[in-house]
């Protein structure tokens, strides 16, 4: 059985100024999503605290010439989204 998968985008500075959650409709917060985006992307992790992190979808939208950050979408389950949360909140990335 699929598990639905949750959506949320946030919008990554990629250079001065800062992140910022631009669609979070289930209210997973800035910090849980840039941490599943480091679990994925910068960490390359398999699975957090024992869930399988296998299907999360992370994708960084091109940004244009002048623009100074772009948009990342990412897609997992609720239990996944949850995992992530953990990770942040239990101080990994201190």
């Amino acid at each position: 059985m699929n598990e639905k998968l949750l959506h949320a985008r946030y919008w990554r500075a990629d250079g001065t100024g800062e992140n910022q959650t631009s669609y979070d409709p289930h209210g997973f917060g800035l910090k849980t999503l840039e941490t599943m985006d480091a679990l994925i992307n910068s960490l390359g992790l398999k699975q957090v605290d024992g869930i399988s992190l296998c299907g999360v979808l992370v994708n960084h939208h091109k940004a244009k010439l002048a623009d100074i950050g772009h948009q990342v979408h990412i897609a997992a389950t609720s239990e996944q989204w949850e995992a992530a949360k953990q990770y942040w909140e239990s101080g990994a990335f201190d």
